[in-house]
């Protein structure tokens, strides 16, 4: 009974790790800070044709 108990405790706390990180990238997002736009890094970007698009043509 014990190690139930405490397997119940340890799925408890890897659960709310996993819903604070969550929450704490829905916020992020919503602020703009995710890398949903431009991150600075666009050698390796797949969309990095999308992103800075040359002006004037």
């Amino acid at each position: 009974m014990p190690g139930i108990i405490s397997t119940i405790i340890v799925s408890l706390i890897v659960a709310l790790v996993v819903v604070a990180v969550i929450a704490f990238m829905i916020k992020d997002k919503k602020k703009g800070k995710s890398c949903g736009g431009c991150c600075g890094s666009c050698s390796g970007c797949a969309m990095s044709g999308k992103c800075h698009q040359t002006q004037g043509k």
